[in-house]
């Protein structure tokens, strides 16, 4: 269970990070770690 709990989280955190990168596109350094 903790497993999928793990996937769902970075699942969540993959779409946030995609969100955050789209408001900030001048920073190279977050879009390309």
């Amino acid at each position: 269970m903790r497993y999928v709990l793990e996937m769902t989280r970075a699942k969540h955190f993959q779409k946030c990070h995609q969100k955050f990168i789209k408001q900030m596109p001048t920073n190279p350094g977050i879009a390309n770690p």
